[in-house]
This record gives structure tokens, sequence and C-alpha cells, in this order.
């Protein structure tokens, strides 16, 4: 079976760039595609337009401009759903993510680079069999590289993410679904999705990350 996703995400990251504290945020519209292996393994293609964000660092706050994402992902579910049980599922995921930063009166344009590969593992439980929630933790790591004079490079000083979503089946195998990270790297996705290709089987409670898909710079620049 195939499937694919529209989600709209928003994240902040706690960077250091050398050797400086650097805070950065961006806002992205990802499209991804999706298909599932078997009965455990799914396999997943991102495309992402970063839509602007805002970088704060000692000396110089610049707008970020428009840019793109992509990512890969794949997931294994290690323990199925029982009444009584959640769903495990253990994911791993790389991306990467080019933008810039607007000219501003202390920073000429400058180029925005960022690498990531993480892995992580979400447990969810169906509700109502039409209502799917998980909890989510994910550790990452990647390097992020700003092409200002002179160029800085770094990542992210905290390397994991927490969070907590929510899926709702809806007719003709479509969804929506939303996660909130509040800890570590901290983001925010909602979406719309839809499964084709077969007979439809009960999804996992946790919906596609955009990169993990949505990835997150990972250090983000760019999420299941």
């Amino acid at each position: 079976m195939w499937d694919a996703s529209l989600a709209y995400s928003q994240f902040d990251a706690d960077l250091r760039l050398g050797g400086q504290d650097t805070a950065l945020s961006e806002r992205m519209l990802a499209v991804s595609l999706g298909r599932r292996l078997g009965e455990r393994w799914h396999a997943s293609v991102t495309a992402a337009a970063i839509l602007g964000g805002d970088l704060i660092a000692p000396g110089a706050s610049p707008e970020v401009g428009a840019g793109f994402l992509g990512a890969l992902d794949g997931s294994v579910r290690l323990l199925d759903e029982q009444r009584l049980s959640p769903s495990v599922q253990v994911t791993l995921g790389v991306a990467a993510a080019r933008t810039h930063t607007q000219p501003s009166p202390t920073t000429e344009r400058a180029g925005l680079t960022a690498l990531d590969a993480r892995v992580g593992i979400t447990i969810g439980k169906t509700l109502f069999d039409r209502v799917g929630v998980h909890v989510a933790a994910r550790g990452f790591a990647g390097p992020v590289s700003w092409d200002r004079q002179p160029a800085v490079s770094g990542g992210d000083r905290h390397h994991y993410q927490l969070g907590a979503g929510v899926s709702v089946a809806l007719p003709q195998q479509l969804r929506v679904f939303a996660e909130w990270s509040p800890f570590g790297e901290r983001a925010v996705t909602a979406g719309i999705g839809l499964a084709f290709g077969a007979k439809p089987t009960p999804p996992p409670p946790a919906p596609a990350e955009p990169s993990n898909q949505i990835i997150a710079w990972g250090q983000t620049v760019g999420q299941q």
C-alpha cells in the first residue's frame, strides 16, 4: 500500500555555531510519499519548501529566506498493538536542507546548510477504532553551517526531541494528524494524509514524520 501526505510544520532549535549560542526557527510545507513494505516495514521520501524563519545570533538577527529540504525515512514495527498494550515502532531518517539568511544591517546574504541523521521510538495506541495517539522520543546529530563572513559551523545543543501526537482516520482512506514536541528540538506539525493502492490495514497511531520527515533540520532544518 502507498500513502501520501501534505504537512505544515514550524520548529525552533537552539544551535551552537562558531562557539556561540544561536537560535533558529523555520516554517515548512512538506509533501511525502511512502510505501508499506510487508506487514512491519515502511519507507518514505519527503520534499519540503522552507517558507522562511528567523536566526538570532550575537550581533546579528537576520531573517531566513526560502529554501528546500529533502529526507528519506524508514520505520519498523517491533511490537503489534494488543487490547491492553501499545504498538512500538522504531524510526530512522536522514535529511539535508539548504536555505539562506537575508541581508541585514550587520550581515550579508549567506547560505545556511544542515545535514541530519536521527533515530527514534514511537509508542502508540488506538482509541475508538479511528483515533490514534502516540508519544515519541528521537535523537539526532549532524552539522549546520552558516556561510557568513567569517563562516561558522556547529550543531544543535540538545540532540533530542520529545513529543506527542494524534491522528484521526476519515472516510475515503484519509486521515488528519498533528504532533507537538515541546522538549529539546521544539516543533509543531499538522497535516492530512491519504492511503491508496490496496485495501487499507489499520494504520499505526503515529503519523509519518515529515523529517524525521519534517523534519527537522535535525540539527535541524528541518519528523514519526
